[in-house]
């Protein structure tokens, strides 16, 4: 079981160059941890590459499709006090962003 960030799973939904090696590593252990709001990262990853002209909206629309796909077979860490906590301890130590933090405690969780 592996810890998916949206940095690992925007790939898995278009074409860029870690795109094989993390279709392969999914194969090999199908079973992901993904934090509740990567799905609204993604959504950001691919609307930003759609206002950059690197995509047009059929491929924002099939880069969801693959998403929402991948979000049936995943599970979620949720919000709770236990992420909240840990990501406030780790803010305090590390200059990570907010959902930075939130994401690595998640993991921790």
């Amino acid at each position: 079981m592996i810890f998916w960030d949206a940095s690992a799973v925007v790939p898995l939904c278009l074409d860029e160059p870690w795109t094989p090696l993390l279709t392969q590593v999914l194969a090999e252990d199908p079973l992901m941890l993904v934090w509740w709001g990567s799905m609204v990262e993604c959504w950001s990853a691919f609307a930003r590459l759609r206002r950059g002209g690197l995509f047009d909206t059929s491929d924002e629309e099939h880069a969801r499709t693959i998403l929402t796909r991948l979000a049936t077979a995943w599970t979620e860490i949720l919000p709770s006090q236990a992420v909240r906590d840990y990501a406030a301890r780790t803010l305090q130590w590390h200059p990570l962003r907010a959902a930075d933090g939130l994401q690595l405690a998640a993991a921790l969780v």
